[in-house]
C-alpha cells in the first residue's frame, strides 16, 4: 500500500514539472518578443519610414576642378539633391525637377580640388523631411598636376617630297598613349597662300602617318594634341604647340610605296598579265608569291615566278611598277629571299616618266628609256642598293631579267624592292 502511494506521488511530481517547463518556456518567449521589440521601437515610435524615390540614373562629367551631374528622376517628391564628398565634411545642396529620357537635369559642383573624389548623394522632399536612399558615385576631377603630365605626341620624322603626288609633307608618329586624345591638330600653309588648319584623327584617316598636299618649301608648320576629359565630356583642351620648318630633304630617302601599284595585278592568278611574266599563288598568305609582296614591308615574303604547275615558268621574267606620280630614280635596294640564293644575277633596268601610256601592251605602249644592266648577288643576305647613273624621272619601272641574268635555277624571287630618291 506504501508503494502505491509513492508511485502516485512521482506520478504527480513529473506532471508538475512537466507544466512548470512549459510555462517557463511560454513566459521566455515573452521576455523575448518584448526585448526584440525594444529593439526596434525607436525607430517605429514616429511610425514606418517611407524614403523618397532616389535618381532613377544619374553620372558625374569629370571637368577642370569641376563635376558636372546628369539625372534622371521620376518620383515628384524629389526635389531637392545634397551631395557630400570629403568624408561629409563639404556639402552642397541644389534643386531638382521630374525629367524625360530624353531631358535630363544637370547641376555643377565647382570649385573642386583635383584627384579622384567619392560623391554621397541623397535626394530630399521641398522641406528636406523626408529622404532618399543614398547613392555614390566616384569620379577623377582634373587639374595643372593632370595637366603637366600630357606630353605632346612625337612626331617620330618628316619628310618633304617635290615629288609625290604634289609637293607633300610625311609625317610619321609614335602611337598615343593617351586614351582620350580625340586627334592632333596641325596647321600649314599651302603653295596657294592658304592657311590650313586640320585634325589628324587617331585610328582613322591618319592614324599614324600624316600626309599634307601642297605645302609651302621653307615654311613653318605646327602640331598639337587635342584631348576630352572624357568620352561624353564636352571640355576640350589641348598640349602645347609645337613648331617645327618644312626642310627638303639632302640625304637619300626611301620613296613611299603604299601607293604602289603593278598592272593587271590579279591575286589569285599565276599566269603572267599586262604587268608581269608570272607569279606564284603557291605560298601564302596572300600577297606571299605575289608580285605584290615586294612592296610591303615583310622580308619573309617575296615574289616568286611560277613554280607550279610543271613546267615552271621560265625566263625572262619581268615585272612593271607604277609608282603614281614622278619619282627622280638616285638608286635601287633589291633584298633576295630569305636563305635562298636561287634567283637572277642581275637585271636590265627600263624606266618610263609619266606621260600617256598604254599599260595594255607592255613592251610597245611605254616610251621606255633603257637605263642599262646591273649585277645582282643572289648570295648576299643583305639588301643591296644600286645606283642608277644619270637619276631618270619616272613613274613606271620595268625589271626585266633576261636569260643571261638566270642563277641556279630557272625560277626568279626577290624579298623587296625599293626606290631611293635624293634632289
Amino acid at each position: 500500500m506504501k508503494s502505491n502511494v509513492n508511485l502516485l506521488k512521482i506520478k504527480e511530481m513529473k506532471i508538475f514539472l512537466k507544466h512548470s517547463s512549459i510555462l517557463l518556456i511560454v513566459c521566455g518567449m515573452f521576455a523575448a518578443c518584448s526585448d526584440i521589440n525594444h529593439q526596434h521601437d525607436k525607430y517605429l515610435k514616429d511610425g514606418e519610414i517611407i524614403y523618397l524615390g532616389r535618381f532613377d540614373s544619374i553620372k558625374v562629367i569629370s571637368g577642370i576642378e569641376r563635376a558636372e551631374f546628369v539625372y534622371w528622376l521620376s518620383d515628384p517628391k524629389g526635389k531637392n539633391v545634397e551631395v557630400n564628398w570629403n568624408l561629409g565634411t563639404k556639402t552642397r545642396r541644389f534643386p531638382v525637377h521630374l525629367t524625360t529620357p530624353n531631358n535630363p537635369g544637370k547641376f555643377v559642383i565647382e570649385p573642386l580640388e583635383e584627384g579622384t573624389t567619392s560623391f554621397d548623394i541623397i535626394v530630399y522632399d521641398a522641406n528636406f523631411q523626408k529622404r532618399s536612399i543614398l547613392q555614390n558615385l566616384t569620379a577623377p576631377v582634373f587639374g595643372s598636376t593632370y595637366f603637366e603630365s600630357l606630353n605632346n605626341r612625337t612626331l617620330l620624322s618628316f619628310q618633304y617630297n617635290r615629288e609625290y603626288p604634289q609637293t607633300s609633307l610625311v609625317m610619321r608618329w609614335v602611337a598615343s598613349v593617351y586614351p582620350l586624345n580625340f586627334g592632333t591638330e596641325i596647321t600649314y600653309t599651302t603653295t596657294a597662300g592658304v592657311h590650313v588648319d586640320t585634325i589628324a584623327r587617331p585610328g582613322v584617316n591618319f592614324d599614324n602617318r600624316t600626309v599634307l598636299q601642297n605645302v609651302v618649301e621653307g615654311s613653318d608648320f605646327s602640331y598639337r594634341v587635342l584631348y576630352r576629359l572624357s568620352a561624353d565630356s564636352e571640355l576640350e583642351f589641348s598640349s602645347a604647340v609645337a613648331t617645327l620648318r618644312v626642310q627638303p630633304n639632302t640625304n637619300p630617302y626611301r620613296v613611299l610605296r603604299d601607293h604602289w601599284t603593278v598592272p593587271g595585278y590579279l591575286a589569285g592568278s599565276a599566269d603572267g598579265t599586262i604587268g608581269y611574266s608570272s607569279q606564284s599563288i603557291a605560298e601564302s598568305p596572300v600577297p606571299n608569291g605575289r608580285v605584290m609582296a615586294m612592296f610591303n614591308g615583310i622580308t619573309s615574303q617575296f615574289w616568286h615566278s611560277r613554280h607550279t604547275p610543271t613546267p615552271p615558268e621560265v625566263y625572262p621574267h619581268w615585272f612593271i611598277v607604277d609608282m603614281r606620280a614622278n619619282v627622280t630614280v638616285n638608286e635601287l635596294e633589291l633584298l633576295r629571299r630569305i636563305n635562298n640564293s636561287n634567283t637572277f644575277t642581275g637585271f636590265r633596268l627600263f624606266t618610263c616618266p609619266d606621260v600617256s601610256v598604254d599599260q595594255t601592251d607592255p613592251v610597245n605602249g611605254y616610251p621606255w628609256e633603257d637605263q642599262g644592266d646591273f649585277a645582282f648577288d643572289p648570295f648576299e643576305p643583305a639588301p643591296q642598293r644600286i645606283e642608277i647613273p644619270g637619276a631618270p624621272v619616272a613613274r613606271y619601272v620595268k625589271m626585266y631579267f633576261g636569260a643571261e641574268h638566270m642563277g641556279t635555277s630557272v625560277n626568279a624571287m626577290l624579298s623587296e624592292f625599293s626606290v631611293w630618291s635624293r634632289w
